[in-house]
């Protein structure tokens, strides 16, 4: 799950974008984001799930260490932010793109996005298949004396 924001999240012939970039180049020059919320309300609100995205599944990946329901939790809320932004990117490009259909969308998406899924779903189960075991201490009392 950590490294998932690292790999390629879009990919096209030549061109992989990681979820990083995308944070990187947002954050480095906020106007983009007032840009986006001037062309489409939806556009503004997907650059900020985004980074929420982001660091969600670097939080969520480090939580997944200790407790991983919590884990991947956080994962699979990261992952829902990140598909209301592909559902907003889905939006814009309805209108301009003619025959753009919604499989379409999906079949810019790389590895990074899948093994962001899988890794959030793994953490979960894991968490609640292999619980800790809660050690209990046997005190031993010695007998009455006679």
């Amino acid at each position: 799950m950590i490294l998932s924001p690292f790999l390629a999240w879009t990919s096209t012939i030549g061109i992989s974008l990681s979820l990083f970039d995308a944070v990187r180049t947002a954050l480095a020059d906020p106007s983009l984001i007032a840009t986006a919320f001037q062309i489409d309300f939806l556009a503004g609100i997907g650059q900020i799930f985004v980074i929420l995205a982001f660091f969600l599944l670097i939080i969520g990946g480090i939580t997944a260490f200790f407790n991983g329901v919590k884990g991947g939790g956080l994962g699979i809320l990261a992952m829902f932010l990140h598909l209301f932004n592909i559902l907003a990117v889905y939006n814009l490009l309805q209108g301009t793109a003619a025959g753009f259909s919604f499989t379409d969308l999906f079949s810019f998406l790389g590895i990074g996005y899948y093994l962001a899924w899988i890794a959030s779903i793994i953490a979960i189960i894991g968490g609640l298949v292999f619980k800790k075991e809660t050690r209990t201490t046997v005190v031993y009392t010695p007998p009455p004396p006679p």
